[in-house]
């Protein structure tokens, strides 16, 4: 039996997997009325610590372990989940298998800084990037670097408080960052390079390639195009990008599943890297409309069960559209709130909401076979404000 861990929207196909090859899972949540539970794919539950008191988790999850003997390997889907599992393996009380790439490779990846400066000695280009730990020193290099830059955590789920990154134009606008940092962690400072977003999503095996799929973020949560992707579309494989992932994976040996995204830049036409996610996508879904069933090539590859159909897949289909339609609505709703859209483009993006509803080849997160999920996404707030005041 498999335990999932730190749930996001990609937990659902992946559940579907499991649930479709009969593999037994429990799903383990931190939080009341986590929409994932809802799923008709989830079979069980188990509600346990937030993973931020390490401590509290820790004790729960051993405790869980040693009352759930079928447990026999733990399946973490995000960034928190891996890390803490990967800092704490030897902390587990009997052993279990980790669904998940190495240690080394995970610190590696959650280390944007480190993850840079390894990419660059593979003579792969990468912004100019500065790692700041206090506000003076983002007013001194943002100075000494110039503008536009771009600053975002050094480590993916922490240091800003409700941005992703943050472009900044000019040096009025270091006070908005500075309100929005409190300096508990790192920030990491890099040119900003305007082009487009592509994403490499892959499954490695000891570090060669088994599954390629490239897309190209069209639209994302910010109007200014950072943010989480909203609509993406598949694209033919790039030469280029092909040969700097091959180098990559192979250095690293890596093994699992993972998310490389670059920026290109039109002007020179270069590609630059930004980011190694070792995780599944947030777009496992569309994956998984791609014919790519990346949760059995995970169990796979870390000799948990043999998928019959694996094999290696490079995806040459384009033009397949993938839409976020809550996280859409959820961007919507705020920049109208905050008067970031004028009439007229308001008009046009919230005719786009539904438009992209339509037309769109799968959703992140909206099944028209399981829909509770999408629905209690919605519903989970004012859910909690009643019981807030009750």
């Amino acid at each position: 039996m498999i335990l999932l861990l730190d749930n996001y929207k990609q937990s659902i196909p992946i559940m579907k997997s499991l649930y479709l090859q009969q593999i037994p899972y429990i799903v383990g949540s931190s939080i009341n009325y986590d929409p994932i539970c809802y799923s008709r794919y989830c079979q069980k539950t188990w509600k346990h610590p937030e993973f931020s008191d390490q401590k509290a988790f820790l004790h729960a999850l051993n405790q869980f372990l040693q009352e759930h003997q079928e447990v026999d390997a733990i399946f973490p889907i995000g960034e928190l989940g891996l890390k803490v599992l990967a800092e704490n393996k030897e902390s587990l009380l009997r052993p279990v298998k980790l669904l998940m790439p190495s240690k080394e490779n995970i610190m590696l990846c959650l280390d944007k800084k480190r993850c840079s400066q390894f990419i660059s000695e593979l003579d792969i280009p990468c912004p100019r990037s500065y790692l700041l730990h206090s506000k003076s020193e983002l007013q001194s290099n943002a100075d000494k670097n110039g503008y536009p830059i771009i600053v975002k955590p050094n480590f993916t789920v922490n240091a800003l408080r409700t941005e992703k990154a943050i472009i900044i134009n000019n040096r009025d606008e270091i006070a908005y960052v500075e309100n929005e940092w409190d300096e508990s962690a790192a920030l990491l400072m890099e040119d900003y390079i305007c082009g487009d977003r592509i994403s490499v999503n892959l499954v490695v095996e000891q570090g060669e390639v088994i599954t390629y799929l490239e897309n190209q973020a069209q639209y994302t949560q910010e109007l200014d195009g950072t943010g989480y992707t909203v609509r993406t579309i598949s694209k033919q494989p790039t030469p280029i990008l092909q040969d700097y992932v091959a180098r990559i994976v192979q250095k690293m040996n890596y093994n699992g599943v993972m998310n490389m995204q670059f920026i290109y830049r039109y002007s020179n036409q270069c590609y630059y890297f930004m980011e190694i996610n070792p995780r599944m996508p947030a777009t496992t879904a569309f994956i998984y409309k791609m014919g790519i069933d990346v949760s059995a090539y995970t169990l796979h590859i870390n000799a948990y069960k043999t998928y019959a159909a694996f094999k290696k897949q490079i995806i040459n289909r384009e033009g397949i559209l993938c839409n976020w339609f809550y996280g859409d609505l959820v961007a919507f709703t705020k920049h109208l709130f905050k008067g970031k859209l004028n009439f007229r483009r308001a008009v046009f993006s919230f005719l786009d909401l539904f438009k992209y509803v339509l037309v769109s080849d799968v959703d992140q997160l909206w099944s028209n076979t399981d829909p509770k999920p999408a629905l209690l996404s919605f519903l989970r707030p004012f859910i909690i404000r009643v019981k807030k005041n009750r």
